[in-house]
């Protein structure tokens, strides 16, 4: 896979009038590439990498979030035990998203 900076893709389609879409884009980065064949291969870094798991996760964790409060809010009874389960779990799903939003933190100031 080879690495084509975003400023090549949009030469292209500045070039031709076009608005940004994944069409036009595929198609300009395959441009770009046709005339820049000695463009560096892609290697994902190891930052890109820890932000695309921590933000992966994040991501999956809020949406389990979400799922349970909404849950949690359609249960009919205030008695049901279901109720501290899901608050439970909800707590400890907000206090791991603290902990991704650290981290996430900590890989963008480095």
């Amino acid at each position: 896979m080879t690495h084509i900076p975003a400023t090549l893709t949009s030469q292209y389609r500045a070039r031709k009038g076009r608005k940004k879409n994944d069409i036009v884009d595929a198609q300009n980065a395959a441009q770009a590439l046709i005339a820049n064949p000695d463009l560096p291969k892609f290697a994902l870094g190891a930052q890109q990498r820890a932000l695309q798991d921590l933000t992966h996760a994040q991501r999956k964790l809020s949406q389990e979030h979400q799922a349970h409060k909404a849950t949690l809010a359609s249960l009919e009874e205030a008695t049901s035990p279901v109720r501290p389960i899901l608050e439970t779990v909800m707590k400890i799903l907000q206090e791991q998203l603290k902990v991704l939003l650290k981290h996430l933190q900590e890989v963008v100031t480095s």
